[in-house]
């Protein structure tokens, strides 16, 4: 067991750690870290905070003790115009490797 998983959020964790979903034991010392990180918030760089920072703070714990898994497995298809429309607009949306699937919903209000 990992105390924390984590997926990508995009290719090779391009964008960073996606927020939506994250596997973690109790009393996180990573939680913890990225909390009190949030007294700094603003919404102008909410990607920031919430996909690069936890990035960083990961890449700064000792191996092993997050375990990120690839983008497919929670962020697939992307948030893109094209991800979007094979979640809602195609009969049949492709999730090979998915473990879950993010609904990027306030993609779809716009």
């Amino acid at each position: 067991a990992h105390p924390l998983v984590r997926a990508q959020e995009g290719v090779e964790g391009s964008i960073g750690l996606g927020n939506a979903l994250m596997l973690v034991q109790r009393a996180s010392p990573f939680l913890a870290a990225w909390y009190f990180e949030y007294h700094h918030f603003s919404d102008k760089v909410w990607n920031g905070f919430s996909v690069r920072l936890p990035s960083r703070l990961a890449a700064a714990l000792p191996p092993g003790f997050v375990h990120v898994i690839d983008y497919a497995s929670f962020y697939w298809p992307p948030w893109t115009p094209w991800g979007i429309a094979q979640l809602y607009r195609t009969p049949r949306c492709l999730l090979p490797r998915a473990r879950a699937v993010h609904l990027w919903e306030t993609k779809v209000w716009k």
